[in-house]
């Protein structure tokens, strides 16, 4: 007789941003054995970013989950609406447990009886996983360095002097594209 394996979902706004994917990746090693789950898209700079790192942490979609194994709900960086049509069906049908990081306004309404708000009054959602994983001395094996924010071609030009950028744009407010492994190596080092 086969088990059914029970999930915990990791999910965030829609268009998420760098803040809210961090977020959804520290939050995966507070809560062991989650998926991250991405029913929205990702707003443009971290769609592209997406498409290079996929291998790093797998983000599943709609068709990929089988919501009657979902036992628990985690919702980081929470503003505006949060839930999908689906999610908000098994919380109020199942009654799961629902842990909301609230980083801003939301505008939703989560019916359960067992939700759980917590309020992140940080710049950045991440930080404050980051400290939790620190607090309860949770060790990353295998880190993944992923900001909150983009970096521009003249913040990193300021730091060290060029942008190895392998894309260059004329406006340099715009995010550093894809840089090489060992350039953002030296980066961190600066």
């Amino acid at each position: 007789i086969r088990r059914a394996y029970l999930m915990t979902l990791i999910t965030s706004h829609c268009n998420v941003d760098f803040d809210g994917l961090a977020s959804m990746v520290a939050a995966s090693k507070l809560y062991k054995d989650s998926v991250l789950y991405m029913p929205w898209s990702f707003n443009k700079p971290v769609k592209k970013f997406y498409v290079f790192y996929k291998h790093k942490f797998r983000i599943k979609k709609d068709k990929e989950i089988d919501f009657s194994t979902v036992t628990k709900v985690v919702i980081v960086d929470a503003m505006m609406r949060v839930l999908s049509p689906k999610v908000r069906s098994i919380i109020e049908r199942k009654g799961i447990e629902v842990i909301i990081y609230k980083h801003h306004f939301m505008e939703d309404r989560i019916k359960s009886a067992k939700k759980r708000e917590i309020d992140v009054n940080y710049g950045a959602c991440a930080t404050w996983l980051v400290e939790e994983l620190v607090n309860k001395n949770i060790e990353i094996t295998k880190p993944f360095y992923l900001g909150a924010t983009k970096v521009t071609q003249i913040q990193w030009k300021a730091v060290m002097g060029d942008d190895p950028s392998i894309a260059s744009f004329e406006n340099e407010s715009l995010a550093s594209a894809i840089l090489e492994y060992q350039d953002f190596q030296k980066g961190v080092k600066a």
